[in-house]
Formats: C-alpha cells, sequence, structure tokens
C-alpha cells in the first residue's frame, strides 16, 4: 500500500485475488510457489538482493583469486 497513511486502496502489477482460490496457510505458499512466473520472479529478486548485499559489505571478496 503505496499511499497507506493517506488511502487504503491497494495496487498491483498484476492484480488479482490473492485469496480467491479459498487457500491460506501454507496451502497458499504452497499454490503459490508452484505458479512458475511467482517463482521466477521471486528467486530473482532474491538473487538480485543477495548480490547487492554482497557487493555492498563484502566488495573485495570477488577479487581473492
Amino acid at each position: 500500500m503505496w499511499l497507506y497513511p493517506f488511502r487504503r486502496q491497494q495496487y498491483a502489477l498484476m492484480p488479482q485475488p490473492i485469496h480467491g482460490s479459498g487457500l491460506y496457510g501454507k496451502e497458499f505458499y504452497k499454490h503459490y510457489y508452484s505458479l512458475r512466473h511467482f517463482l521466477v520472479a521471486e528467486v530473482t529478486l532474491a538473487i538480485g538482493g543477495l548480490i547487492v548485499t554482497w557487493m555492498t559489505f563484502a566488495p573485495g571478496l570477488f577479487y581473492l583469486a
């Protein structure tokens, strides 16, 4: 919610009812990560975050060899 204190409206790049299928908890996440395009997006963002963190806090590790 980008404008949370001012608006309670939510925005999404690919809007869809999150719990429209009636799944909650562990079953929801099993279904969510079984969808390939969400899995690719999550893994790409996680790897990108790890690379940024690594380059920020340990940039000299690339030059050890």
